[in-house]
């Protein structure tokens, strides 16, 4: 069995891959969880693709190994830097064409593979799932401050002025019994010693900004209106996760439904040819929501992966659909679950 380490151009010995139909499984190989390697516990795949940064990496190579019982090896592990091109180049040059399928295992942090890899990777008809990355190490000062621009119209003014002043001059402000406003505007910020919070003050508008066009505009809009505002938002804001909110924003709770109305009539309104394929599936999973926090989440989800559609909708020869597939990852019973698959022409 060939552990292929595309880190060591000297390493590949093979100079083809023979074999079509192949099934690759992306971020796995080289870690043990529960006493399970991860070729044991996600069976069924030919090629495995990781880093190689852990000790679990023999244990994976030599389980994988002991598959290959014929003398002619079908699995192969690869070792390979995803953000090195050289390597890159090396992996899809190697495997250009020969997959039928291509997922990725979710446990724990994972990269967004260029759509053009796929397009390399695959054979026609092929199909690859799972395919946004996925970070475990949630951010939740960004969740917060979208939150923030999600709700600004109906925010207190306390909680309004978090959009706009970072913590440090904020507490700079109580600590002289000034608003952030008047504290920004003092001859006193303008000494040498607080050119980190100012630098770090500008840097923060600048993100804001770019984070919604309508960052400046919020006073146009009120909770009568507010429908109108959220038709301004990009859609990471929109689709910003509500649960779980901090103590401080609890009071959002009131407007949660008229946000549930919104996406209602924004989802439902989706009635593009790209949604053909999967419509009888994009309906029911509107209709399995069991609460207003799960149908809000679901209503999230559909706007998110349908601009996610769209993106992989401007690579040639790849085809997004949304809908229900099967989950075979995992050893146990397969899951049935609702998402983007990208096929090859």
């Amino acid at each position: 069995m060939p552990v292929l380490n595309f880190k060591d151009s000297a390493n590949i010995q093979l100079n083809k891959i023979p074999e079509t139909g192949l099934r690759l499984m992306l971020w796995a190989g080289d870690m043990v969880h529960g006493g399970l390697t991860d070729i044991e516990r996600l069976p069924g795949y030919d090629v495995y693709l990781c880093y190689g940064f852990t000790p679990g990496l023999y244990e994976n190579a030599f389980y994988l190994e002991a598959l290959d019982t014929s003398g002619s090896s079908r699995h192969y592990l690869c070792i390979l830097d995803v953000d090195d091109q050289q390597q890159m180049c090396r992996f899809t040059d190697l495997f250009r064409g020969k997959f039928s399928v291509i997922d990725s295992d979710y446990f724990g942090n994972t990269p967004t593979l260029p759509f053009k890899v796929y397009s390399d990777l695959l054979a026609s008809g092929g199909t690859a799932f799972h395919t946004e990355g996925i970070n475990s190490l949630r951010m939740p000062q960004e969740e917060y401050l979208n939150i923030l621009e999600l709700f600004a119209p109906v925010l207190t003014q306390e909680i309004g002025e978090r959009r706009r002043w970072t913590r440090e001059l904020i507490q700079e402000a109580i600590d002289n019994k000034l608003s952030p406003g008047s504290a920004w505007s003092s001859p006193d910020l303008k000494q040498p010693y607080y050119d980190g919070l100012r630098a770090k003050q500008e840097q923060f508008i600048r993100d804001q900004v770019a984070r919604s066009a309508t960052f400046w505009m919020t006073f146009n809009y009120n909770k009568d209106n507010i429908k109108e505002y959220w038709n301004t938002l990009p859609i990471p804001i929109l689709t910003t996760p509500l649960f779980g909110l901090a103590p401080e924003l609890e009071f959002l709770r009131e407007y949660m439904a008229q946000f549930h109305a919104y996406l209602i009539d924004r989802v439902t309104a989706i009635r593009d040819d790209s949604m053909d394929e999967g419509h009888e599936d994009y309906i029911i999973y509107l209709d399995e929501d069991k609460s207003l926090d799960d149908s809000i989440s679901r209503c999230q989800n559909i706007l998110k992966k349908r601009a996610y559609c769209r993106m992989i909708g401007t690579s040639p020869l790849l085809v997004p659909a949304l809908k229900y597939f099967v989950d075979t990852r995992h050893r146990g019973s397969p899951r049935r679950v609702y998402g983007v698959t990208i096929s090859k022409i």
